[in-house]
């Protein structure tokens, strides 16, 4: 008899244990339903498991190239706290674009795919830095690969930040960039930089 209730323990300790670990929401924000933590490693293989494929590891960065909300050849840049090799800072930089209404399109389409998922964002700025503002495409393009375009939303989650930008590297390099920053590390990184004044 005794065996029989230690035997019933064990198996409702074991099933409360992985209820438990199912259904606890994580306490980081996530990424493809994955948590924005652990090691490098570690990580970028979870990003491979998931379509993902690995171009290089350098400096705590991972550049890893596949598709991302039904967008084909994104590159994903996976970031580590510097002095703690904790994943901390995730990056999808979707396709370029040399014209303004595709590289416009990404933009709202996937601005409005993160207000239906997360709600309105805690601020959202999109102008142009010009004294007139550019009324055809090709105007448009031209001040976005100037710099002098200001496209930013950014969403203030429990667990961290979610940006969306509209960035130029060079004349001809625009795209569309989404950020993902964990609270958690974040704050971790913040701790790591007072102790360091």
């Amino acid at each position: 008899m005794r065996t029989i209730i230690a035997a019933l323990v064990v198996i409702l300790s074991t099933l409360n244990s992985f209820a438990q670990q199912t259904s606890m929401p994580s306490d980081h924000l996530l990424f493809m339903d994955t948590p924005i933590d652990g090691e490098l490693t570690a990580y970028v293989s979870k990003m491979q498991n998931m379509g993902f494929t690995k171009i290089s590891v350098k400096n705590g960065t991972a550049l890893l190239r596949g598709s991302f909300a039904t967008y084909e050849d994104c590159f994903l840049s996976v970031s580590t706290l510097k002095h703690k090799a904790v994943v901390s800072t995730l990056s999808v930089l979707f396709p370029q674009h040399d014209t303004w209404k595709p590289l416009a399109s990404n933009y709202y389409a996937l601005k409005e795919l993160l207000s239906e998922k997360y709600g309105q964002p805690i601020r959202s700025e999109e102008q142009f830095l010009t004294v007139t503002q550019p009324k055809d495409d090709l105007s448009k393009m031209y001040e976005v690969q100037l710099g002098k375009s200001n496209f930013k939303t950014r969403y203030e989650l429990e667990n961290g930040t979610i940006e969306l930008t509209i960035c130029n590297d060079q004349i001809t390099s625009s795209y569309v960039k989404l950020t993902y920053v964990d609270k958690i590390n974040g704050v971790i990184l913040k701790h790591k930089a007072l102790k360091d004044l």
